[in-house]
Protein backbone atom coordinates (compact mmCIF):
# COMPACT_ATOMS: atom_id res chain seq x y z
CA UNK A 1 0.00 0.00 0.00
CA UNK A 2 2.69 2.69 1.17
CA UNK A 3 4.57 1.94 -1.98
CA UNK A 4 1.78 2.56 -3.95
CA UNK A 5 0.90 5.63 -2.45
CA UNK A 6 4.34 6.90 -3.11
CA UNK A 7 4.08 6.03 -7.08
CA UNK A 8 1.16 7.51 -7.31
CA UNK A 9 1.64 10.43 -6.13
CA UNK A 10 5.41 10.60 -8.03
CA UNK A 11 2.81 9.65 -11.31
CA UNK A 12 0.65 12.65 -10.49
CA UNK A 13 3.43 15.08 -9.99
CA UNK A 14 5.42 14.20 -12.82
CA UNK A 15 2.07 14.81 -14.74
CA UNK A 16 1.45 18.09 -13.21
CA UNK A 17 4.88 19.21 -13.80
CA UNK A 18 4.59 18.00 -17.82
CA UNK A 19 1.28 19.69 -17.85
CA UNK A 20 2.23 23.30 -16.71
CA UNK A 21 5.21 23.33 -19.02
CA UNK A 22 2.64 22.09 -21.69
CA UNK A 23 -0.03 25.20 -21.25
CA UNK A 24 2.72 27.61 -20.49
CA UNK A 25 4.30 27.07 -23.89
CA UNK A 26 1.64 26.54 -25.94
CA UNK A 27 -1.62 28.25 -27.51
CA UNK A 28 -5.00 27.25 -25.82
CA UNK A 29 -5.49 23.93 -25.43
CA UNK A 30 -9.40 22.24 -26.94
CA UNK A 31 -10.06 21.50 -23.47
CA UNK A 32 -9.81 25.38 -21.83
CA UNK A 33 -11.78 26.82 -25.40
CA UNK A 34 -14.61 23.80 -24.81
CA UNK A 35 -14.39 24.34 -20.87
CA UNK A 36 -15.08 28.13 -21.88
CA UNK A 37 -18.80 27.88 -22.42
CA UNK A 38 -19.12 27.42 -18.87
CA UNK A 39 -18.41 30.93 -18.31
CA UNK A 40 -21.21 32.63 -16.95
CA UNK A 41 -23.68 30.09 -15.76
CA UNK A 42 -24.43 29.70 -12.06
CA UNK A 43 -22.87 32.34 -11.04
CA UNK A 44 -24.46 32.49 -7.59
CA UNK A 45 -24.02 29.28 -7.19
CA UNK A 46 -20.56 29.66 -8.41
CA UNK A 47 -20.14 32.17 -5.82
CA UNK A 48 -20.99 29.89 -3.01
CA UNK A 49 -18.86 26.96 -4.06
CA UNK A 50 -15.93 29.52 -4.29
CA UNK A 51 -16.36 31.21 -1.11
CA UNK A 52 -16.23 27.74 0.46
CA UNK A 53 -12.79 27.14 -0.59
CA UNK A 54 -11.29 30.63 0.93
CA UNK A 55 -9.60 30.65 4.52
CA UNK A 56 -12.82 31.52 6.77
CA UNK A 57 -15.16 29.15 5.43
CA UNK A 58 -12.14 26.48 5.58
CA UNK A 59 -11.16 27.53 9.04
CA UNK A 60 -15.20 26.88 9.91
CA UNK A 61 -15.67 23.68 8.13
CA UNK A 62 -12.23 22.32 9.75
CA UNK A 63 -13.51 23.46 13.75
CA UNK A 64 -16.88 22.41 13.45
CA UNK A 65 -15.24 18.39 12.16
CA UNK A 66 -13.05 18.76 15.10
CA UNK A 67 -15.89 20.06 17.10
CA UNK A 68 -17.53 16.23 15.89
CA UNK A 69 -14.68 14.19 16.43
CA UNK A 70 -14.35 15.25 19.86
CA UNK A 71 -18.04 14.76 20.62
CA UNK A 72 -17.90 10.72 19.32
CA UNK A 73 -14.59 10.54 20.94
CA UNK A 74 -12.35 9.78 17.94
CA UNK A 75 -9.27 11.15 17.35
CA UNK A 76 -8.94 15.01 17.34
CA UNK A 77 -5.20 15.20 15.57
CA UNK A 78 -6.91 14.12 12.41
CA UNK A 79 -9.12 16.99 11.72
CA UNK A 80 -6.23 19.16 12.77
CA UNK A 81 -4.20 17.78 10.24
CA UNK A 82 -6.09 18.26 7.38
CA UNK A 83 -6.45 21.95 8.18
CA UNK A 84 -2.68 21.78 8.56
CA UNK A 85 -2.33 20.06 5.09
CA UNK A 86 -4.33 22.25 3.46
CA UNK A 87 -2.58 25.52 4.81
CA UNK A 88 0.95 24.11 4.30
CA UNK A 89 -0.52 22.38 0.56
CA UNK A 90 -1.35 26.31 -0.33
CA UNK A 91 1.57 27.22 1.11
CA UNK A 92 3.66 25.19 -1.81
CA UNK A 93 0.92 26.15 -5.03
CA UNK A 94 1.67 29.74 -4.13
CA UNK A 95 5.44 29.35 -3.96
CA UNK A 96 5.09 26.94 -7.42
CA UNK A 97 2.41 29.51 -9.05
CA UNK A 98 5.21 31.80 -10.09
CA UNK A 99 7.38 29.30 -11.68
CA UNK A 100 4.70 28.60 -14.71
CA UNK A 101 3.58 32.53 -14.38
CA UNK A 102 0.31 31.74 -16.39
CA UNK A 103 -1.80 34.55 -16.70
CA UNK A 104 -4.97 34.22 -15.31
CA UNK A 105 -8.37 34.52 -17.91
CA UNK A 106 -9.58 38.02 -18.61
CA UNK A 107 -13.06 37.57 -18.86
CA UNK A 108 -13.46 37.07 -14.90
CA UNK A 109 -16.88 37.76 -12.66
CA UNK A 110 -17.34 38.97 -9.80
CA UNK A 111 -13.60 38.66 -8.36
CA UNK A 112 -10.56 40.29 -10.02
CA UNK A 113 -8.01 37.53 -8.97
CA UNK A 114 -4.48 38.60 -8.36
CA UNK A 115 -2.75 35.86 -8.21
CA UNK A 116 -0.92 33.34 -11.99
CA UNK A 117 -3.68 31.00 -12.65
CA UNK A 118 -1.78 27.82 -12.70
CA UNK A 119 -2.14 25.68 -10.60
CA UNK A 120 -5.68 26.43 -9.48
CA UNK A 121 -5.52 26.47 -5.58
CA UNK A 122 -9.33 26.01 -5.11
CA UNK A 123 -8.82 22.57 -7.30
CA UNK A 124 -5.84 21.36 -5.09
CA UNK A 125 -8.36 22.53 -1.97
CA UNK A 126 -11.32 20.22 -3.24
CA UNK A 127 -8.63 17.89 -3.41
CA UNK A 128 -6.42 18.23 0.08
CA UNK A 129 -9.21 19.25 2.36
CA UNK A 130 -12.34 18.49 1.23
CA UNK A 131 -10.76 15.11 -0.07
CA UNK A 132 -9.01 14.69 3.34
CA UNK A 133 -12.58 14.48 5.27
CA UNK A 134 -14.24 12.19 2.97
CA UNK A 135 -10.96 9.62 3.44
CA UNK A 136 -11.85 10.40 6.70
CA UNK A 137 -15.49 9.47 6.64
CA UNK A 138 -14.69 6.48 4.90
CA UNK A 139 -12.21 4.78 7.09
CA UNK A 140 -14.37 6.17 10.55
CA UNK A 141 -16.43 4.01 12.49
CA UNK A 142 -19.14 5.92 11.26
CA UNK A 143 -22.70 4.26 10.65
CA UNK A 144 -23.13 3.15 6.69
CA UNK A 145 -25.92 5.34 6.62
CA UNK A 146 -23.81 8.51 7.32
CA UNK A 147 -21.31 7.67 5.40
CA UNK A 148 -23.00 7.22 2.28
CA UNK A 149 -24.67 10.33 2.91
CA UNK A 150 -21.82 12.59 3.82
CA UNK A 151 -19.64 11.02 0.61
CA UNK A 152 -22.14 11.90 -1.58
CA UNK A 153 -22.32 15.46 -0.39
CA UNK A 154 -18.51 15.84 -0.30
CA UNK A 155 -18.17 14.40 -3.90
CA UNK A 156 -20.90 17.22 -4.75
CA UNK A 157 -19.13 19.76 -3.27
CA UNK A 158 -15.92 18.95 -5.05
CA UNK A 159 -17.23 18.70 -8.46
CA UNK A 160 -18.65 21.90 -7.42
CA UNK A 161 -15.24 23.65 -6.65
CA UNK A 162 -14.22 22.82 -9.68
CA UNK A 163 -16.68 24.03 -11.65
CA UNK A 164 -16.92 27.63 -9.80
CA UNK A 165 -14.10 27.98 -10.86
CA UNK A 166 -14.27 27.94 -14.61
CA UNK A 167 -18.23 29.60 -14.07
CA UNK A 168 -16.35 32.44 -12.60
CA UNK A 169 -13.61 32.90 -14.99
CA UNK A 170 -11.39 32.81 -12.53
CA UNK A 171 -8.99 29.67 -14.22
CA UNK A 172 -8.77 27.69 -17.33
CA UNK A 173 -9.90 24.08 -17.53
CA UNK A 174 -6.09 22.72 -17.86
CA UNK A 175 -5.70 25.28 -14.46
CA UNK A 176 -8.54 23.12 -12.82
CA UNK A 177 -7.00 20.00 -14.07
CA UNK A 178 -3.24 20.91 -12.56
CA UNK A 179 -4.89 21.78 -9.60
CA UNK A 180 -6.36 18.41 -8.91
CA UNK A 181 -3.18 16.54 -9.75
CA UNK A 182 -0.89 18.37 -7.38
CA UNK A 183 -3.46 17.68 -4.87
CA UNK A 184 -3.39 13.94 -5.81
CA UNK A 185 -0.05 13.90 -5.71
CA UNK A 186 -0.05 15.70 -1.85
CA UNK A 187 -2.66 13.41 -0.43
CA UNK A 188 -1.02 10.49 -1.66
CA UNK A 189 2.43 11.22 -0.38
CA UNK A 190 0.84 12.08 3.12
CA UNK A 191 -1.29 8.95 2.92
CA UNK A 192 2.02 7.37 2.28
CA UNK A 193 4.05 8.82 5.49
CA UNK A 194 0.52 8.32 7.39
CA UNK A 195 0.86 4.38 6.50
CA UNK A 196 4.18 4.08 6.84
CA UNK A 197 3.92 5.26 10.66
CA UNK A 198 0.97 3.24 11.18
CA UNK A 199 -1.51 6.50 11.78
CA UNK A 200 -4.49 4.86 9.93
CA UNK A 201 -4.88 2.69 12.31
CA UNK A 202 -5.87 4.60 15.15
CA UNK A 203 -8.84 6.37 13.25
CA UNK A 204 -9.73 3.08 11.50
CA UNK A 205 -10.09 1.15 15.12
CA UNK A 206 -11.54 4.37 16.69
CA UNK A 207 -14.45 3.21 18.41
CA UNK A 208 -17.02 5.26 19.99
CA UNK A 209 -16.98 5.14 24.00
CA UNK A 210 -20.27 5.44 25.92
CA UNK A 211 -20.93 8.77 27.54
Amino acid sequence: MEARLWATSAVAFALFLALGFLVTTTPLSSLDIAAASLHGHGVQAAIVFTESGRLIALASIGLIGIAVFVALRMPRWVGAGVLLSEAASQGAIASIKPFFHRVRPDYWIVYHESGYSYPSGHASTAIVFFGGWLLIVLISPLPKAVKYFSTAIIVAWMIGIDWSRLALGAHFATDVLGGTLFGIAWMSALLGILVHFGLTTGLRGAKQKPA
